[in-house]
Parts: C-alpha cells; sequence; structure tokens
C-alpha cells in the first residue's frame, strides 16, 4: 500500500488500516472515534458515557498526523465543508465531488469521537444542515496557496 491507500487519515501500516467492524482497533493510532474516547486511546467495548473522562472531543494532535501533516482528520469532530451536499451525488464514486450548484445542506467529513469507525474512514461523507451545532462538529480555516 502506498501512503494514500488507508482507510484512515494518519495511518500508516497495513495492521492500522484495516477496517473490521464499527469497533476497530486499526483508528487507534490515528483518530478519536466511539469505542476509545473514554478509554485512552485504545479499542473498547465499553459504551462511553457522560462526565467519563475523556468523554467528547479531545485536544488536537494526540494522535498520528496523516502525510500532510494535519492532525484529526479521521475521528474527533466532524470537519464541516465548504460543498453543498446532494444525495445522488453521495451515492456515486466521483473522485473529489464538489456537490451540486444550489441546496441547504452541507457535506461533513472525518467522523467524530461520537460514531463509529467507518464514519471515521476517508471515502464515507455526510450532510448536516448550517444551523446545526454540537460537541462533535467542527471546522478548519484554510488558505488558498494563490
Amino acid at each position: 500500500m502506498d501512503e494514500w491507500d488507508y482507510p484512515f487519515s494518519g495511518s500508516d501500516t497495513a495492521d492500522e488500516a484495516k477496517y473490521t467492524d464499527s469497533r476497530n482497533s486499526g483508528l487507534d493510532a490515528a483518530g478519536w472515534y466511539y469505542y476509545n474516547t473514554c478509554n485512552g486511546g485504545i479499542t473498547s467495548t465499553e459504551i462511553p458515557s457522560s462526565g467519563k473522562e475523556g468523554y467528547g472531543a479531545h485536544q488536537v494532535g494526540q494522535k498520528k498526523h496523516n502525510v500532510l501533516g494535519l492532525y484529526d482528520m479521521s475521528g474527533n469532530v466532524w470537519e464541516w465543508c465548504y460543498d453543498l451536499y446532494d444525495y445522488s451525488t453521495a451515492q456515486r464514486s466521483e473522485k473529489d465531488p464538489t456537490g451540486p450548484d444550489s441546496g441547504s445542506y452541507r457535506v461533513k467529513r472525518g467522523g467524530s469521537w461520537n460514531n463509529g469507525a467507518y464514519d471515521a474512514s476517508v471515502c464515507f461523507w455526510s450532510c448536516f444542515n448550517p444551523s446545526e451545532k454540537g460537541n462533535s462538529l467542527g471546522f478548519r480555516l484554510v488558505r488558498s496557496t494563490d
């Protein structure tokens, strides 16, 4: 596998990159998700609960970064994307889709501490209404190099 072929952003060995099910120890090295958020970053069968140590989003940079040096692109908090969401676009295998020209829902990617491993995979994306708020959704400021 080359450095872009892993299902989780930040994985860099085949063992870390295996996807098995919603409890996936392959994500432990790269991201916070439902089954490791309250267990010090190690996959557990324990269901996380409010008030327990580790419950919620974590400080950025505690897991491995991806090949671009970006942390927490798989897990921790969903990344709010600029692209508009369209269900029909989400079902296609188009590479780097930008979505429709109009609509009210936006794309979110990367999964969160409150989701299973599949949602944190680099191929999964979902949507949200921009008026939504919560402790599992964030965004990154980006700037063009031009």
